[in-house]
């Protein structure tokens, strides 16, 4: 292979999984990972906390310059691990970095998030980091998981890691079909069973429009920190209804102790990209930086055609 293509090939992300149900058998494939990015002259990145292997893995590695261990979970929110992820491989390759690998284990039973909102991240980050030089061992066990989460999560794996070693993974799915099949779209949250709080057509004026979100959100016992980032989100939201769609623009709202939900509905065509806003545009002439923005201010950011109108959902919750 010529040295350039070796070069293309090695730029592009390696995004495996594997599925166990031993702790051993994901040491077995985690301890070689990590030494063959040390080899490699790679950044090694552990982020699996809560994992019970971790003490190991630190014990092992923990000297190592290259290899960076989390010491607290970063898997809060899809759209703000993926920022994180981009951000500090951004630096490093400019810095020199010769790549990066990484391990990350998502908590179910500690996310507040459906499970759902865990698989779209699995699928945008084949879209996000397409061309990075990333290689990622995501681990799942299956003791812990039904297979209606874990053959999702699969299919959203370009490889998987066995006894046998790595191979490819024919039951992928690209990343765009995979988040709109039928039981894998995020579902609607038990606060929408309720009515809502409020409905409103909501004005152009953001001022306004936040000082009637925070009226209809102060009785709700959610840090106040969640709501001020809940209501930005809502208003990049509905400054994009406004600029891109048509109206009538309704929006509603439901606010509970459990959380806060808003829709904001519009006639107009809608965003055709069902990952769109995942990845932060390289500068504000690319467009997409409301979406983006929107994404990083709250926990659940999804959207669809309804039957009055393309809607939008944003939704923090406790």
């Amino acid at each position: 292979m010529r040295t350039q293509d070796r070069r293309i090939q090695d730029r592009r992300i390696q995004h495996d999984a594997i599925f166990y149900d031993d702790d051993f058998d994901f040491v077995s494939a985690a301890i070689p990972f990590i030494r063959e990015g040390l080899e490699a002259g790679e950044v090694v990145m552990i982020n699996t906390v809560t994992n019970p292997v971790t003490p190991l893995l630190r014990a092992m590695f923990a000297e190592e310059e290259q290899v960076v261990i989390a010491d607290r979970p970063v898997y809060s929110t899809p759209a703000a691990a993926l920022d994180g992820y981009r951000r500090i491989m951004e630096k490093g390759l400019a810095e020199g970095a010769r790549g990066y690998r990484a391990m990350g284990y998502i908590d179910f039973d500690a996310s507040r998030l459906p499970w759902q909102e865990w698989l779209r991240y699995e699928a945008a980050v084949n879209r996000v980091f397409a061309d990075f030089p990333f290689r990622t061992i995501c681990p799942y066990d299956v003791s812990l998981l039904p297979t209606t989460i874990t053959d999702p999560i699969m299919r959203a794996h370009t490889g998987l890691i066995t006894s046998e070693g790595r191979r490819a993974n024919e039951q992928y799915v690209d990343p765009e079909d995979l988040v709109t099949r039928e039981g894998l779209v995020t579902p609607p949250l038990p606060l929408q069973a309720n009515p809502p709080r409020m409905v409103i057509e909501p004005s152009q004026d953001l001022m306004e429009l936040r000082m009637e979100i925070y009226a209809a959100t102060m009785f709700a016992d959610i840090p106040r920190v969640q709501v001020d980032d809940f209501v930005k989100a809502v208003g990049e939201v509905v400054t994009n209804a406004h600029k891109h769609g048509a109206d009538p623009v309704q929006l509603r709202l439901w606010a509970a102790d459990s959380g806060l939900v808003c829709t904001v509905t519009d006639q107009g065509p809608g965003i055709a990209d069902p990952l769109a806003g995942y990845a932060r545009p390289g500068s504000p002439s690319e467009g997409g930086l409301g979406l983006w923005a929107a994404r990083q201010l709250c926990d659940v950011l999804d959207y669809q055609h309804e039957p009055d109108g393309f809607t939008v959902r944003v939704a923090t919750l406790r």
